[in-house]
């Protein structure tokens, strides 16, 4: 006997806190067992200093927040069981929001004869992000999210210290949420922005701006099902998460860059239109679900996310009656110095410096267009990579032992950078 998955629901709008319990009896017998469900608040004991900030380490306080009444239940053999739980929270509960991440955990245990066999504990917001009449909303408060992206590339990002620093970044940039581009980031990520209240866009790796994807495959769809299904249910709980992007750039590199047939084009419309059906039917308790970048054709997505689009991108997107936003803009990825003079003249020609400061002014203009025309996500693309100045890798000072502040460090001593 087993408790095999706790889906935490907040309704916020209803006051209520449901969890969604699958238990799971692999024994020849059946079973009666009682399970019991209460909820303890979260506790943050990392430090003070920035070389102990980015720690994992909390604790669940002792004494329970509230408790679920006990539910007795048969399990047949061989078999699973979905039981739901439901309380009214009753002001029990702090919000969590990107200015207030209050963290709680519900734990669930299941008894045999009065004996403990399995408990399982999953920690959770009460939050709820909803989306009415074209807005984004935060426990029933119209909400705009204002973002940053960036692909995992790959070891400097293998730790908490990168997605606290890249978190505490955008807070210094008065930002409050990020998109983890065209793949399931590790789960650190969403631990860090459930802790500093960091709102997040989950996306899949099902992206196609490579021109890799065999959309003439059957197991490639298949695949893509699999994938979608295995990110909802490992990230399903975290409060940080507000929607899921269930893919980028799919029908313009099919329009564009395969020159598809027009038959391969309707199947990837139509698969889009079933992985939102996916989405909607493992999480009824996120709205958003977009698709970076596909706004070529029309789709089931419910919210639209458009790129690299010009003003009269912006204010096309703002008309179609969608909760709408930008997932990338600005030259920063592409931009020469010819593209970037338009901006700041022959400064853009002079250095890096000026081609970035031309950037910085184009950015900002964009941004300033996407909040004119009401988008609730707003972006470029993008600041933790093009806006800020990289530290060098490795320890570049041999001549003393490494300390704890100087973080984690790759490569050959005396030497930046890192092997492989």
């Amino acid at each position: 006997m087993s408790v095999k998955d706790v889906f935490v629901q907040p309704d916020v709008k209803n006051n209520t806190l449901k969890l969604i319990v699958e238990i799971q009896n692999n024994t020849s017998q059946k079973k009666k067992i009682t399970l019991t469900g209460n909820v303890k608040k979260w506790i943050n004991l990392a430090g003070k200093r920035m070389a102990e900030i980015p720690e994992e380490k909390g604790r669940f306080e002792n004494q329970a927040t509230f408790s679920f009444p006990s539910k007795k239940i048969i399990i047949p053999p061989q078999s699973t069981a979905k039981i739901s739980f439901e309380q009214a929270v009753d002001d029990k509960l702090d919000f969590w929001t990107p200015q207030t991440p209050n963290l709680y955990g519900a734990e669930v245990a299941l008894l045999e004869k009065n004996v403990t066999v399995d408990k399982k504990q999953e920690r959770f917001g009460w939050r709820q992000f909803s989306t009415e009449n074209g807005k984004l909303l935060l426990n029933g408060k119209p909400v705009v999210l204002k973002s940053d992206s960036w692909h995992f590339t790959g070891v400097p990002q293998m730790t908490r210290r990168y997605a606290w620093a890249w978190f505490n970044m955008l807070k210094d940039a008065n930002a409050n949420a990020v998109r983890l581009h065209a793949e399931p980031f590790p789960r650190f990520y969403l631990d860090m922005a459930d802790e500093m209240g960091i709102c997040v866009l989950d996306e899949t790796g099902i992206w196609s701006s490579d021109g890799g994807p065999k959309i003439d495959s059957g197991e490639y769809w298949k695949s893509c099902e699999t994938h979608l299904r295995k990110l909802i249910n490992r990230d399903k709980n975290h409060p940080a998460v507000f929607g899921w992007s269930v893919c980028n750039e799919n029908i313009p590199v099919a329009l564009y860059v395969f020159k598809a047939p027009a038959e391969l084009v309707q199947k990837q419309l139509e698969e889009i239109n079933h992985w939102v059906a996916v989405a909607k039917e493992m999480d009824p308790t996120r709205s958003w679900i977009s698709g970076d970048g596909e706004t070529d054709r029309p789709t089931d997505l419910p919210v639209l996310i458009g790129h690299y689009g010009d003003e009269n991108a912006l204010k096309n997107w703002s008309e179609q009656g969608k909760v709408w936003g930008v997932g990338e803009t600005s030259m920063a990825y592409y931009g020469t110095p010819k593209q970037v003079s338009k901006v700041n003249g022959n400064r853009a020609y002079e250095s890096m410096l000026g081609r970035m400061e031309g950037i910085a002014q184009e950015s900002y203009n964009l941004i300033k267009m996407q909040r004119a025309y009401g988008a609730s996500y707003a972006s470029v693309f993008n600041l933790v990579w093009y806006a800020l100045q990289p530290l060098p890798l490795g320890l570049s000072d041999v001549t003393r032992p490494s300390k704890p502040e100087d973080g984690i460090f790759f490569g050959f001593e005396g030497k930046t950078g890192y092997a492989t």
